[in-house]
């Protein structure tokens, strides 16, 4: 599990980076992200959240499941500093194999740089 000081948890920040933030799409995710600086201009950490609908899959198990494989991929990339991220992934997340979703997942993070 990400660190907390790494994670969205607030309602209000992940409802505000969906809002507010720019998005980029890709076959397998969906992700919103803002920056994120305090007020002396300094870039904070990257905090990042994943969310699962319904709509995605109705049965806790695979939501929980497609979290978890979505975490991990996060937690072995390296995150550039100062960004808020909001990821949807899609129920296609369990069908890749890992490295492919890792893959995925960097190549989004690395256009919004």
């Amino acid at each position: 599990m990400l660190a907390r000081n790494f994670r969205l948890r607030r309602s209000v920040d992940i409802q505000k980076v969906v809002k507010f933030g720019e998005r980029q799409i890709a076959p397998h995710f969906k992700i919103y992200w803002q920056l994120n600086k305090n007020n002396n201009e300094q870039a904070l950490p990257t905090r990042s959240t994943v969310v699962v609908g319904k709509k995605v899959a109705k049965g806790a198990v695979t939501r929980n499941r497609i979290k978890r494989r979505t975490r991990a991929a996060l937690k072995s990339l390296q995150m550039p500093a100062g960004f808020d991220l909001v990821i949807f992934p899609k129920e296609k997340v369990l069908d890749l194999p890992f490295e492919v979703l890792v893959d995925n997942l960097s190549a989004l993070i690395k256009k919004i740089r």
